[in-house]
């Protein structure tokens, strides 16, 4: 890199880059940003190393390019990147790395959005970031660019974005989608999809509604309180491969998916404390409609009292996550985009 005059930075863990870290052929790397012209040469000069050869390196770049993508996007937003190398400082003569400011900001981006509550850090409790393994490294950055933290993800995502450094809309539906691949629930980013006016969300009838020709009042009672921005019967073929993925109820207690219904709530009002206790990743009130759609299915038919008709996502985020099982891509991607 320095021989061909490509700006690059070391991201992170710089200062553990000695004789016995990275181990050669381990699983341990190191993070690179580098410039996007640089990406080209470096990925012809090294693609054919051996998988358990070397030292493993995770290259990244400032604009985007299928190569250095994270989860189908830049890793840093380009403000902060470009910022990176830009700014950059020679570390013991050795190699760059970013300025002190630029490290506490582009460490803190790592933790909160790339890791989230898997970087042992929480919402609220500064308290438990102490046994994250990445405590120690971003207490010495704050210490080193003078910027204070409190450690929790509700404090460093507003001082991101206090910065201009907070998660764009179109990344953090990215993300949200990849956490629900993992079969992760982030109550963080479920939060973070919150705070966008109104809410989408999605509910599914389900067979003992459909049978009981209690379908058409349910989709009633919805278009009430929603705008409905889809609607899509559910087929067997989807209700036989995808239903499984949906978490949340049990659906011999009311049957698999038959009509998809992805809603609007326009004025979403915030859950109570109480109401939070019963679901804390619900944030809108006007979900909880659902114990009288089932109290009145139940008054109104033979069925019994576990029978459930109705089924949603929690929130958002929920909904983003699972839009893809009953909707085509290009559906998922209008819908989100119509909102945000």
């Amino acid at each position: 890199m320095d021989s061909n005059a490509f700006q690059y930075v070391v991201m992170r863990n710089f200062k553990n880059l000695n004789k016995s870290f990275p181990r050669y052929g381990s699983k341990q790397d190191i993070d690179l940003l580098i410039e996007n012209r640089a990406v080209k040469p470096v990925l012809q000069k090294y693609h054919n190393i051996k998988r358990h050869e070397g030292v493993k390196c995770d290259i990244h770049s400032v604009l985007t390019q299928k190569e250095t993508n994270l989860r189908g996007h830049v890793y840093y937003p380009y403000l902060l990147a470009q910022r990176m190398l830009d700014y950059r400082i020679r570390w013991q003569e050795r190699f760059y790395v970013p300025s002190p400011e630029d490290w506490f900001y582009s460490f803190l981006y790592h933790i909160v959005y790339h890791r989230t509550e898997t970087s042992g850090f929480d919402f609220f409790n500064a308290e438990v970031a102490k046994s994250s393994r990445y405590f120690n490294e971003l207490k010495e950055a704050s210490e080193s660019s003078g910027i204070p933290i409190k450690y929790t993800l509700k404090d460093a995502h507003c001082c991101l974005v206090e910065k201009g450094y907070g998660i764009d809309n179109e990344v953090l539906i990215l993300y949200v989608k990849r956490e629900f691949e993992r079969g992760r629930k982030s109550f963080f980013f479920g939060w973070l999809c919150n705070m966008w006016p109104g809410e989408m969300n999605l509910f599914v009838i389900r067979r003992i509604a459909v049978i009981h020709n209690k379908h058409i009042e349910i989709l009633r009672m919805l278009k009430k309180r929603y705008r409905v921005l889809a609607l899509k019967k559910v087929p067997w073929t989807v209700r036989l491969r995808k239903a499984k993925h949906m978490r949340g109820g049990k659906w011999r207690r009311g049957g698999k998916p038959y009509i998809a219904v992805v809603v609007f709530d326009p004025s979403p009002v915030a859950a109570t404390s109480e109401e939070r206790n019963i679901n804390h990743h619900v944030f809108n009130r006007n979900q909880f409609f659902k114990p009288e759609v089932r109290e009145w299915f139940t008054n109104t038919t033979s069925t019994g009292r576990k029978d459930i008709p109705l089924h949603s996502t929690d929130n958002e985020a929920k909904a983003i996550d699972h839009l893809p099982l009953f909707l085509v891509r290009r559906n998922k991607y209008s819908l989100c985009q119509t909102h945000t």
